[in-house]
C-alpha cells in the first residue's frame, strides 16, 4: 500500500500542481475576506478532485491493466484513493483551521466552538462528494464518471450558496 500511496502523491505533484497554489489562495482569501464559505470550501473540493484526475491519469497510462499483472487486489487499488482522499481532506481541513484561528486572532473575535463545527461540516461536505462518486469512477471509467462527479460538485456547490443566502437572509 506504501509503493500505492507512493505513487498517487508522485503523480499528484507531477500533475496537480496548479491545485495547491489555487487552494492557498483560496485559504488566504478565506482568513482576509468576508464570510464567504464558498472560499473555505474550495479547498476541501479540490482535495476531493487530486484522486479522480490520478484515476484518468492511470486509466490514460494503462495503470489498471499492468495493475492486473501485478499480486495486488484490486480492493488494494481502491482503497488507497480513499485514503488519499481522507489525507488530503485532513491537509485541507488543518490549513483551513490555521487560516480561520489566525483570523480569529486578528479580528479579535474568537470562536473556538464555531470554527469546530465549521470544520467537522466542511470535513462532511468533502466527504459527501466522492462517497457518492467514487464508486461510478471506479465502475464507468474515469472520463464517464467525471461527468456525474462533476454534476454532483455543482449540485453541492448550490445547495451551499443556497443554505449560506438563507442563513444571512434569517429565514
Amino acid at each position: 500500500m506504501k509503493g500505492l500511496l507512493l505513487k498517487d502523491f508522485y503523480m499528484a505533484k507531477k500533475t496537480c500542481r496548479i491545485f495547491l497554489p489555487l487552494a492557498l489562495v483560496f485559504i488566504v482569501i478565506s482568513a482576509i475576506g468576508d464570510q464567504n464559505l464558498m472560499f473555505l470550501l474550495y479547498p476541501i473540493l479540490i482535495s476531493t478532485v487530486i484522486p479522480v484526475n490520478l484515476l484518468s491519469y492511470d486509466e490514460k497510462s494503462k495503470w489498471n491493466l499492468y495493475s492486473g499483472t501485478l499480486p495486488l487486489e484490486r480492493s488494494l487499488l481502491v482503497d488507497v484513493k480513499y485514503l488519499m482522499i481522507l489525507i488530503l481532506l485532513g491537509l485541507s481541513a488543518v490549513l483551513v483551521g490555521i487560516a480561520q484561528v489566525i483570523r480569529m486572532q486578528v479580528t479579535g473575535f474568537v470562536d473556538w466552538e464555531g470554527l469546530f463545527s465549521l470544520l467537522g461540516a466542511l470535513l462532511m461536505l468533502g466527504l459527501l462528494s466522492p462517497s457518492l462518486m467514487l464508486p461510478v469512477v471506479f465502475k464507468y471509467g474515469a472520463e464517464k464518471g467525471r461527468l456525474a462527479y462533476y454534476g454532483i460538485l455543482v449540485f453541492l456547490s448550490g445547495l451551499l450558496g443556497a443554505l449560506g443566502a438563507m442563513s444571512r437572509s434569517g429565514a
